[in-house]
C-alpha cells in the first residue's frame, strides 16, 4: 500500500525549496553579471581615456574649455602712433597723450589718460614710446 498523503507533501515541500533556491541563485547570479558588467566598463573606459593597464580607478579625462580673447581684435600690431599734436584728444599732462594702433588692418584710437598694465610695469602709451629702446 502506497501512502500518497505523505509522499505528495514532501513532494511540495522539495519543489517549495527547489523554487527558492533556483530564485536565489538566479537573483545572485544576475547580480555578479551586472557588477562584472560594470567592472569590465569601467576598466576599458579607464584603459581608454588614460592607456593600457590604467587600472580600474583611473581618473577621467577632462575636457578643456574654449577661453574666448579678452579683446575684439587680436593679432600683430603693425603701426602705433602717438598724438603729440592733440587732435584725438587734449590730455592733462604730456605723460597722458593717446594715438592710434593698426592690428590686422584695423586701426584703433588710444584715448588719452590710457595706462597699459604690462607683466612687469605699468605705463601710459605715452611712456610706451619715450622709453622704447
Amino acid at each position: 500500500m502506497i501512502n500518497l498523503g505523505t509522499n505528495s507533501s514532501t513532494v511540495c515541500a522539495k519543489q517549495a525549496y527547489l523554487k527558492q533556491t533556483i530564485l536565489k541563485q538566479a537573483i545572485l547570479l544576475s547580480t555578479l553579471l551586472c557588477l562584472s558588467a560594470l567592472i569590465c566598463n569601467h576598466a576599458h573606459a579607464a584603459k581608454r581615456a588614460v592607456g593600457v593597464g590604467a587600472g580600474v580607478f583611473a581618473a577621467p579625462r577632462l575636457i578643456t574649455p574654449i577661453v574666448p580673447p579678452q579683446f575684439d581684435i587680436t593679432g600683430f600690431i603693425q603701426e602705433a602712433t602717438l598724438d603729440s599734436n592733440s587732435s584725438i584728444c587734449q590730455a592733462s599732462d604730456v605723460r597722458l597723450q593717446g594715438g592710434t594702433v593698426k592690428v590686422n588692418g584695423i586701426t584703433v584710437i588710444i584715448p588719452c589718460n590710457t595706462i597699459l598694465q604690462m607683466p612687469a610695469a605699468t605705463l601710459t602709451w605715452q611712456e610706451l614710446f619715450s622709453l622704447a629702446p
